[in-house]
């Protein structure tokens, strides 16, 4: 009778020699990737900081324009009509800060109107406001520049998309637009301007405070909160300020909104409308969303279907040429010679 003899297992040491090397690989291919992600990593950081110095810095070698700087990027849609989307979010006031160039920032929405403006492929503005009102200088700048992209073409067109809100200097800004749509939920109106000062004379002589002002004429500390409110000097000196500003805005939505000054006045007593309310009363054009607002601004430009969507920022052309961007572009292009990507290197795009 033959027997099989089963093999007796190796030695303990072999085995926990074989498993030690086996960990020391994995831990050793695990090291080398970890460096390689990290080195891409840091060369990707390194290349982001480059790009945004770079555009940073250009922006302020440029003597005559605060959009240089501005990079291009390719929002959505494949259409022949190519359109810059300008967001305007909070409060408008212009500082002209470098932290005050960010997105929805009335200072980039500034900037964005008047670098598409000097760009003959740009052939419509769509104008996104989330937007109290604020400063009525700095609106009207906001509405003059769009204006200037009107003018710069008479083929161009403008539209104004209201979100939550878009008062008050928000909604002397969309008086520019060729159409304003408003979403279902939007408040808008505040048609109107005001001067707010506090008076605590009383409180401060109660408190035993005494005001002591050096100034070079009578009126100068006209709003002096520590002094008694003078209503017929107030009413002579600051009143016909406020009805100066408030005939340039009525004159402003009268222009824009094809309505008469009768009409306009009737509405413009500070109150805001609701959508509903606003398109009763002829304050805005339509109710609908980014999605009608795209749609109509392809007819407005001459029936089209769809239009090439773009938007302005200082801080995006590192995504643009950044070393993944680039290979997943070229990827894309090799793939289908007709992607519409705006990063698309060598397919080229042309608008009307």
């Amino acid at each position: 009778m033959d027997y099989q003899t089963t093999p007796s297992p190796p030695p303990h040491n072999q085995r926990l020699k074989g498993c030690l090397m086996g960990c020391l690989a994995v831990i050793g291919i695990g090291s080398v990737a970890v460096i390689l992600v990290v080195l891409v990593f840091s060369a990707a950081i390194g290349r982001m900081g480059g790009k945004i110095m770079e555009a940073v810095d250009a922006a302020e070698r440029n003597p005559g324009g605060e959009h240089a700087g501005l990079a291009e990027v390719w929002v959505s849609g494949e259409g022949m009509a190519r359109v810059a989307r300008v967001h305007i979010n909070g409060v408008i006031l212009l500082n002209n800060e470098r932290l005050g160039l960010g997105n929805g920032s009335p200072d980039l929405a500034l900037a964005s109107i008047r670098r598409a403006t000097l760009d003959p492929g740009v052939r419509g503005l769509i104008l996104e406001l989330n937007s109290p009102g604020g400063g009525i200088t700095a609106s009207d700048i906001l509405y003059n520049a769009v204006l200037d992209f009107k003018k710069a073409d008479p083929g161009r067109r403008v539209l104004a998309l209201m979100n939550d809100l878009a008062a008050s200097g928000a909604y002397y800004v969309a008086c520019a637009a060729d159409e304003i749509i408003a979403h279902p939920t939007t408040l808008t109106g505040s048609i109107g301007v005001i001067i707010q000062s506090y008076n605590v004379s009383r409180l401060a002589e109660t408190l035993g405070v005494t005001d002591v002002t050096v100034k070079s004429g009578e009126n100068k500390d006209l709003l002096n909160p520590f002094r008694p409110v003078d209503g017929e000097r107030v009413a002579a000196l600051v009143q016909p300020l406020v009805d100066d500003m408030f005939a340039r805005f009525t004159g402003v939505v009268c222009a824009g909104r094809g309505l008469d000054g009768d009409a306009v006045r009737a509405l413009a007593d500070g109150r805001l409308f609701t959508a509903q309310s606003a398109l009763d009363n002829g304050l805005v054009d339509a109710l609908g969303y980014r999605a009608e607002s795209e749609a109509r601004m392809g007819e407005l430009l001459g029936g089209f279907a769809e239009v090439d969507l773009h938007s302005y920022g200082y801080f995006g052309a590192f995504l643009r040429d950044s070393p993944i961007a680039r290979k997943a572009d070229e990827l894309l292009c090799r793939r289908d010679p007709s992607h519409r990507h705006y990063m698309c290197y060598g397919a080229g795009r042309k608008g009307i």
